[in-house]
């Protein structure tokens, strides 16, 4: 009888031991697991990008005719205000190769479309790359600026461009993008002063002969 009650606990004891242990759940929150996407655009909006392709550099005379004939579509597509297209199109032209005036009208498409910072960005390389008005991408981004309702540095931006040979500026009276800037206090000696350095630019050009 002693055996038989040595030989039931020794065969309790080694199911104990070997017995599966019931893990206990977690009840700390766990957060979920995000991956930053990269913004494929960047890869046009980058500087170093855009000068290594621009076309003036290129040799392969292909390359340059399908970037112009892409261009070309871009531009028409902006001209009928179907921005994101023209977009679209501006970006698969700059795999070919990249021209400043092209960056232009990409900087306004961009804008069109309220990608505001981008569009300056744009801007931005289109006179690096040599855009021979570049008066018109500064006012451009004196404009994005003005949208952002970024006082400054619209300001600033406009007063450069008229610096740099922008004329048009009875038009900043009415121009939609500088609505938020002509509702300042300081428009109108902002304004002031900007017809004050036009005179002066247009004067010093007279005066070259």
């Amino acid at each position: 009888m002693k055996l038989l009650t040595l030989f039931i606990i020794c065969i309790f004891l080694i199911y104990c031991g070997t017995a599966p242990v019931k893990e206990e759940k977690s009840t700390l929150p766990t957060e979920p697991v995000t991956v930053k996407k990269e913004d494929p655009r960047q890869k046009y909006l980058n500087s170093g990008y855009a000068t290594g392709k621009l076309n003036k550099n290129q040799t392969d005379k292909t390359t340059i005719a399908k970037a112009k004939a892409l261009v070309d579509e871009a531009k028409v597509l902006l001209k009928l205000k179907k921005n994101e297209e023209s977009i679209a199109k501006f970006e698969e032209s700059f795999e070919f190769a990249t021209d400043p005036e092209a960056y232009y009208r990409y900087g306004t498409a961009l804008s069109n479309v309220m990608k505001l910072e981008e569009s300056i960005q744009a801007y931005d390389i289109s006179i690096e790359l040599g855009y021979e008005k570049e008066y018109y991408a500064i006012y451009n981004k004196g404009c994005s600026y003005s949208i952002l309702k970024n006082p400054e540095e619209a300001f600033k931006y406009i007063l450069l461009a008229v610096d740099k040979g922008y004329t048009a500026i009875p038009y900043m009276e009415k121009d939609p993008d500088l609505e938020y800037v002509r509702s300042l206090p300081e428009w109108k000696s902002k304004y002031k002063e900007i017809k004050k350095h036009g005179k002066q630019r247009e004067e010093a050009e007279k005066s070259k002969g």
